[in-house]
């Protein structure tokens, strides 16, 4: 049987560190990344890597999150699940988040098991019965 190709994950975050443990835990777990730290290179990345699955900070140094996820939207690569993290959740930027489009906002500080959790439940290759518990913790 042929070895399944890695699910690959574009990470833009603009803390260097935290963006490196998150690529580092996500490896752990099979995925193939791709870590870039501003909307940019995020973009640039996008157009060589076709990502499986977008994950971005919204405080981008750059451009504004929402300026980044449009230019995604008008690519092939939009048809690829997309989630915001950010360390300010209020109820009206998680409302933005998802009216823009997002299919996940993960608030900032959060565990590794939960990011693994939210990106194994978007594009994980996972039975049926594992997929709704996954539902059920994210």
């Amino acid at each position: 049987m042929a070895e399944r190709e890695a699910k690959k994950v574009l990470l833009v975050d603009p803390i260097e560190e935290e963006g490196h443990q998150i690529s580092q835990h996500l490896s752990s777990r099979g995925y193939n990344i791709t870590c870039v730290y501003s909307g940019e290179q995020g973009l640039a990345s996008m157009e060589k890597y076709s990502p499986d699955i977008f994950i971005v900070d919204c405080e981008l140094p750059d451009m504004n999150c929402f300026d980044f996820l449009r230019k995604i939207k008008k690519s092939e690569s939009w048809r690829r699940p997309f989630v915001f993290i950010s360390t300010y959740s209020s109820d009206l930027r998680i409302l933005n988040v998802y009216q823009e489009g997002a299919d996940y906002f993960l608030p900032r500080p959060f565990k590794f098991e939960a990011i693994s959790n939210v990106v194994d439940y978007l594009i994980g290759d996972l039975a049926q019965e594992d997929k709704e518990r996954l539902g059920q913790l994210i």
